[in-house]
């Protein structure tokens, strides 16, 4: 058995666990309305909508459907064919624990709104192999503490300000398990996910291709507060773009705002990009990533990845046209431990694998037998360039080879006032 399917087979163990007793309701209709055409419960013609207002009410408020319980439910969808979801709105907001299992496909009709939306505090919904597609504003939104957790599910063509598929404002947290997300755009931040300050993100064995957004092609991260944490684990992103044309967007993957003292943001074993065009892009900065912060992507002792940092991970062809770092851009703190660099670029900016404005106080190190190999600038620093006063590039163990810059530094460029150790 592969390791994603491992990820997925505990967490819809656990899923099934934590409902033991629950109201299970079966939806046998495609219809994105109501049917409402009373009979016999259970006998047939249940939609979605009608059984999400029986969670809603923890009633039996439309009896095409099985009556919710005052605790958590379960609805399984067992009709094949996709429910295309009419002008009516979001579904109901679910009261309490919901588990939704697929495999099923909700499509929004590019209505704008949310598929589902979690607008109080006090949620908990887990969807099992669901597609959710074509929404006209973000697929899920999360506020205050209720939390989303997604296995094996996908997100495609949804669209959105901000969050083409997920959008979280409040506290709680995301888990997302063997998921795709694909296509999803925003005219702002996070073509895939946007991640409010106080919100928690767990990404485990997913993919992000072809997603788009000003900043945050995939993801953006609005912050960290003191008790919250990003770990994104054994994922791929390929194909995802930045196409902000302004000075500060950027992070073609993931643009990261700014971290708190004690928070927690840790990337490992993904890929970043691919051969040829699965590389990651970013009109601005950061073909992959955006770092702005000084406490984020920050490793304290350099061994355990679940302090921070980025380690193992590879980054390849991802792409800056008109700004710095090929693959990240680092206005920050950043560790990079035991990962690679291979042909990324910084088309007409400094640092074709990193590109560095650093803080006062702020330090790049990379660490523990990483590589730069055949990456190229338009500027300064084929590898690594640290372009502002006061910081510092700390290699050890690592290889650079093969790197180009049309200007200054083949491998490192540092200003006068950085230090390179």
């Amino acid at each position: 058995m592969s390791r994603h399917a491992v990820v997925f087979a505990a967490a819809t163990i656990l899923s099934v666990a934590g409902v033991a007793g629950a109201g299970i309701i079966q939806v046998d209709s495609t219809a994105g309305d109501r049917v409402d055409q009373p009979g016999v419960n259970g006998a047939g013609n249940c939609s979605l909508r009608e059984a999400m207002q029986n969670v809603a009410n923890s009633a039996q408020t439309w009896d095409d459907c099985e009556a919710a319980d005052a605790g958590p439910d379960i609805i399984n969808i067992v009709v094949g064919g996709d429910i295309v979801l009419d002008s009516s709105g979001s579904l109901p907001t679910p009261d309490g624990m919901l588990t939704v299992n697929g495999p099923a496909t909700i499509d929004m009709n590019n209505d704008a709104s949310f598929i589902f939306a979690l607008t109080v505090s006090g949620i908990d919904l887990t969807l099992n192999e669901i597609t959710l597609q074509n929404a006209g504003t973000s697929a899920i939104s999360l506020q205050g503490d209720s939390n989303l957790t997604a296995n094996a599910s996908v997100f495609a063509n949804n669209n959105a300000n901000t969050g083409g598929a997920i959008t979280s404002g409040g506290s709680g947290t995301i888990r997302l398990n063997a998921c795709q997300f694909t296509s999803n755009d925003a005219t702002g931040n996070g073509g895939a996910i946007n991640k409010g300050t106080a919100a928690s993100l767990f990404v485990t064995a997913t993919s992000f291709t072809d997603n788009s957004a000003d900043r945050g092609g995939a993801i953006y991260l609005a912050g960290q507060s003191a008790l919250s944490a990003t770990v994104i684990d054994l994922s791929t992103f390929q194909g995802n773009n930045s196409d902000g044309t302004d000075a500060a967007d950027g992070g073609g993957a993931i643009y990261f705002v700014s971290g708190n003292a004690g928070s927690v943001v840790s990337i490992s074993g993904t890929v970043f990009g691919g051969p040829g065009p699965l590389g990651n892009t970013a009109d601005q900065r950061g073909g992959a990533i955006y770092n702005q912060s000084n406490d984020g992507l920050f490793n304290s002792d350099l061994t355990d990845f679940l302090s921070g940092g980025i380690v193992g991970c590879l980054f390849e062809n991802n792409s800056a046209t008109n700004g710095d770092g090929g693959a990240i851009y680092n206005q920050g703190t950043i560790h990079v431990l035991n990962s690679s660099f291979d042909g990324n670029a910084a088309t007409n900016g400094n640092g074709g694998a990193i590109g560095d404005n650093q803080m006062v106080s702020g330090r790049l190190i990379v660490a523990a037998n990483s590589t730069f190999n055949g990456n190229s600038a338009g500027g300064n620093g084929g590898a690594i360039s640290m372009s502002n006063n006061n910081g510092n590039i700390d290699l050890y163990n690592s290889t650079l080879s093969g790197n180009t810059a049309a200007g200054s530094g083949r491998e490192i460029f540092a200003n006068t006032s950085s230090d390179v150790v």
